[in-house]
């Protein structure tokens, strides 16, 4: 007697049966609606439940690595484990297609439960061994669905828990600091209570930023949270971005802004050409824009370039080739509107900078020295500063050699060229 019907993800039969990295012996559907069995029992999602008493349906709509039981509940299986029983990676293992189950478990309004890949589970458990989590972001991907409703059970999970925003921010960056080459999001909560998310929807990475902008969206009122911003601060590839995937973000009441911020902005101001003469064409300073794009360009550094000081929201963004020159320059047709524009909001045209440090590289007492890739004091305002300010003594480079190696080439030459800019000045 049938007491449970199954409907299996096709996609999930294809990946079983070419997973020829893994000895897993499974050689046709029925194997495999074996093992799904064997998972469902261990995980405790079928009780008291016979192998014969169980339908099961490959379902070609499903779109994601699982099954639907009874159309009550969607399990979602993880990633399958290599050989040697390790993740393939921190990204694809949960996040990367969760939220395809997501969509479909919302739009039947069931439960959405996560277990081990059941080839792995079959496997681990043939050896009698336990699967060991790799990963802090795998833990954290599991604290996060977690907090959302999702139910995990024997094969998977975590003890891992989010007390508030502040915890979950810390977790987050110190993932990026450790994956720093991997483009990791970073977050920012700022004196106003708003949080700036960096991220980025391509491949891999949307699962991580669909769970994050989720988890902070039904936090907002518990986290005391008022604005949440989604910086879209890399398009991989210059791949054309989806606009299915930034409605969802819009959907969570998240605002959206993305690199390609920077061409309204560069239209808009291109619009006053027609119209007007070069003298009277302004250009928009735009610091919040800039602000953030110097945290891309430099690895999201939340203390003075110059210093330890540390108060982010006082930090200024201080252009290193300064925006009155810039303007200069396009005013004298040295340069296009365009080019005036991006080099007004280009991150490498920026340090963040203290007060202090801010007004000290700006009257030309402090410079970047581009050989030792460190900041340095004038030669002749040396006396000044150690007799009156006593600057000297607290001028540091957080600005490591580290950070600015991670710009490309491109980057780094216009780095270059504007700090030529900002030493030529203060030399003449």
């Amino acid at each position: 007697m049938i007491k449970n019907k199954i409907d299996v993800s096709k996609a999930f039969i294809e990946n079983i049966l070419n997973a020829n990295d893994v000895d897993n012996n499974i050689k046709n559907n029925d194997e495999i609606f074996k093992i799904i069995y064997e998972t469902l029992v261990f995980d405790e999602y079928l009780v008291n439940v016979k192998f014969e008493e169980c339908s099961f349906t490959v379902n070609p709509n499903l779109k994601y690595q699982g099954v639907i039981v009874n159309n009550s509940f969607l399990v979602y299986f993880s990633q399958i484990l290599s050989s040697d029983f390790k993740t393939k990676s921190r990204n694809t293992f949960l996040a990367q297609n969760f939220y395809n189950a997501f969509k479909i478990a919302k739009n039947k309004n069931i439960q959405v439960c996560v277990s081990l890949n059941p080839v792995s589970l079959r496997l681990l458990n043939k050896f009698n061994l336990k699967f060991t989590k790799a990963t802090p972001s795998i833990n954290n991907s599991i604290a996060i669905m977690k907090e959302i409703g999702i139910r995990f059970s024997n094969s998977l999970n975590s003890n891992n828990t989010i007390e508030n925003l502040e915890t979950f921010i810390a977790i987050k960056n110190n993932l990026k600091l450790k994956n720093s080459k991997n483009d990791s999001m970073f977050i920012v909560k700022t004196d106003e209570n708003n949080v700036d998310i960096f991220g980025t929807i391509d491949g891999a990475k949307w699962g991580e930023t669909f769970l994050t902008c989720l988890l902070l969206s039904e936090k907002r009122k518990a986290w005391n949270i008022d604005k949440i911003n989604f910086i879209l601060y890399k398009n991989n590839n210059n791949r054309k971005l989806s606009n299915d995937k930034l409605n969802i973000l819009k959907s969570f009441n998240i605002n959206i802004e993305n690199t390609y911020i920077l061409n309204s902005f560069y239209k808009d101001a291109l619009k006053q050409q027609n119209p007007k003469p070069i003298d009277e064409i302004s250009l928009k300073r735009n610091q919040t824009l800039f602000k953030r794009k110097i945290q891309q360009a430099f690895n999201f550094i939340k203390e003075c370039f110059a210093c330890d000081y540390s108060i982010f929201d006082n930090l200024i963004a201080s252009h290193i080739h300064r925006f009155t020159d810039i303007e200069d320059e396009f005013k004298k047709g040295y340069i296009s509107l365009e080019e005036a524009t991006k080099n007004v909001t280009d991150g490498v045209n920026g340090f963040l900078l203290c007060p202090n440090h801010d007004k000290e590289f700006e009257k030309g007492y402090i410079y970047f020295d581009i050989d030792t890739l460190s900041f340095k004091v004038k030669k002749n305002h040396k006396n000044l500063l150690n007799q009156s300010l006593k600057l000297t003594q607290f001028l540091s480079s957080r600005i490591t050699k580290n950070k600015i190696e991670m710009l490309n080439e491109q980057e780094m030459d216009k780095f270059r060229y504007y700090v030529s800019k900002h030493v030529k000045r203060i030399s003449e």
